[in-house]
């Protein structure tokens, strides 16, 4: 068993759901979804952000390498009668994108789990749909106190803004921009989070 699917069935706890909350309201104010598009979530881990933008498009794929974050979503997907939320497993590591190309991808709190960013940002590219859009929300440039000394899958301690700007402009993303979602506090400090967002 996974280090997250371990930890699948306490994950949603209220820090997080408020963080998945404001990154949601974020996201979905600067990307203005409607009912005729569609969406794909790459890690979108329980659903937390997954089924806020599920009640503005047409269809979101919510797509994990975790089974066990998988398996609480599902059961949130029945118990809600949520019928526009499809799941699948996805390594960002080593799978190539199997879905049909959508309006949307966007990613929460999962990109510091992908050693090798420049390839995130191609899979992500080829999610898309010509004239598409992508919203990413992950920490900025931190200490490594953010995860402690137990950090279980994390490959980055945040991002430098300038960096990733490269990496997806290399990929093939225009019009990339970035915008401060959140400050998660821990621990007397203040950790910001940013959401880049940029066009196929």
């Amino acid at each position: 068993m996974g280090i997250f699917d371990s930890r699948a069935k306490e994950w949603d706890k209220p820090d997080r759901i408020k963080l998945a909350s404001a990154i949601s309201m974020c996201m979905t104010g600067i990307l203005n979804p409607d009912k005729k598009m569609t969406a794909i979530d790459i890690g979108a881990g329980t659903g937390l952000v997954t089924i806020e933008l599920a009640k503005l498009v047409k269809s979101v794929v919510a797509l994990d390498s975790s089974e066990g974050m998988l398996a609480v979503l599902r059961e949130k997907i029945q118990s809600n009668n949520i019928e526009n939320i499809k799941t699948g497993i996805f390594d960002a590591e080593k799978d190539s994108p199997a879905e049909e190309p959508a309006d949307i991808v966007v990613s929460s709190m999962s990109m510091h789990h992908v050693k090798d960013t420049s390839v995130f940002a191609l899979k992500v590219y080829k999610m898309l749909k010509p004239g598409g859009r992508m919203a990413i929300a992950d920490l900025e440039k931190e200490d490594g106190s953010f995860h402690g000394e137990n950090p279980g899958g994390v490959m980055h301690n945040g991002f430098d803004r300038a960096g990733l700007e490269k990496d997806f402009k290399g990929a093939g993303f225009k019009n990339i921009r970035f915008s401060t979602a959140y400050k998660i506090p821990k621990e007397k400090m203040e950790y910001p989070v940013f959401l880049m967002i940029g066009e196929k």
